[in-house]
């Protein structure tokens, strides 16, 4: 691809990453966290793989509650599943 065709491409959307970057932003994006954890595990002669799952996002407030407004879990698997 030429340079002429990169700018070409590139001043042809300027005015709309302006755009983007000047709108007004939401007061909440909410967002998912999801991540795991698979290790070998020797007990005696046995090598298991247990399986380590994390995941957090958002909860809806509840006023009449304190606790911070996000939700984390977090859950074992005897045996990690590989495919």
């Amino acid at each position: 691809m030429s340079r002429e065709s990169v700018s070409r491409v590139t001043d042809s959307v300027v005015e709309e990453m302006e755009a983007w970057r000047q709108r007004p932003l939401n007061r909440i994006y909410p967002l998912v966290f999801i991540d795991a954890l698979v290790m070998k595990i020797r007990q005696g002669r046995v090598a298991n793989r247990p399986g380590l799952r994390l995941s957090q996002g958002p909860q809806r407030p509840d006023p009449r509650l304190r606790r911070p407004d996000h939700h984390l879990a977090i859950s074992i698997t005897p045996q990690a599943q590989t495919r």
